[in-house]
């Protein structure tokens, strides 16, 4: 799967995110869905298309996902379909239509960034695709894709998706403070000193993994389901928060340098 997107990946391991299908709805509804058995349908007769109540209807309405990087793979012979693509919506407002060569074909897409669609499939018994979702497995990378963006709140345990959201961002930044702590060891064996120009990206990449991991866990649920956020409402979040110990409010964005027994305050 690295491979194949060009940069590593984990998977992400979310309940209700490995594996799961969706599946396009034919002439019996529901009922024809428990009818499909584990080897996919063979591919129709030119004569046997059937039309269906649910032919107007999108497999997967457009919407984003709420995990960094999705894997799309087809599980039905495609070989006499007609549609049934993925398609995704790009930044000039046309549609890309994507979609495996054929059965066990894969599309492997940035979800939580691009607006995207499941197709619906004609001149085919059936549309079945599995969904499997991914996060960069290097903790330096963004991962603000990964959200509660989709969380059901008909689901029985929603307790659980965010207990398991919050170790996955807490385990990314656990991750972070060590590769730090052992670039300052390299450095002090060195003899070097802390470089000003790393030290505070890295603080503010930080504080910015927490206020969107609080503000998803908070605010997100259930303020915010299936929306797009307004540009200002994570960055204005927590902006009340203080420096302990110095009176300095965070959402000043101040520069701090500490001087034994001195803070010394400078803006830019």
């Amino acid at each position: 799967m690295s491979k194949a997107f060009g940069l590593p990946l984990k998977l992400l391991g979310r309940k209700g995110e490995t594996g799961y299908c969706n599946v396009q709805l034919g002439p019996e509804g529901l009922a024809g869905v428990y009818k499909l058995g584990e080897v996919p349908s063979g591919p129709l007769a030119a004569s046997s298309s059937s039309e269906s109540q649910y032919d107007e209807i999108m497999t997967d309405a457009w919407h984003r996902d709420s995990t960094q990087i999705s894997c799309v793979v087809m599980l039905s012979d495609t070989s006499t379909m007609d549609g049934g693509e993925t398609a995704i919506r790009i930044g000039d407002g046309s549609i890309l239509k994507a979609r495996g060569a054929k059965m066990g074909g894969a599309v492997l897409i940035q979800g939580a960034h691009l607006t995207h669609a499941a197709l619906r499939a004609t001149n085919a018994p059936e549309r079945i695709s599995m969904v499997t979702s991914f996060a960069f497995a290097d903790t330096r990378l963004d991962d603000s894709g990964t959200s509660l963006r989709s969380v059901n709140l008909d689901h029985p345990n929603i307790a659980g998706w965010q207990n398991h959201f919050l170790l996955h961002k807490l385990r990314r930044l656990q991750e972070n403070v060590n590769n730090a702590i052992a670039q300052v060891e390299a450095d002090d064996a060195a003899h070097e000193s802390p470089k000003r120009d790393e030290v505070e990206p890295w603080v503010e990449e930080q504080i910015t993994l927490l206020k969107q991991t609080s503000w998803e866990l908070f605010e997100r649920y259930p303020n915010y389901l299936y929306k797009d956020i307004p540009e200002n409402v994570v960055r204005d979040y927590l902006s009340h928060v203080w420096v302990i110990g110095t009176g300095i409010p965070t959402g000043e964005r101040a520069w701090i340098d500490v001087v034994i027994g001195d803070i010394v305050l400078t803006r830019r």
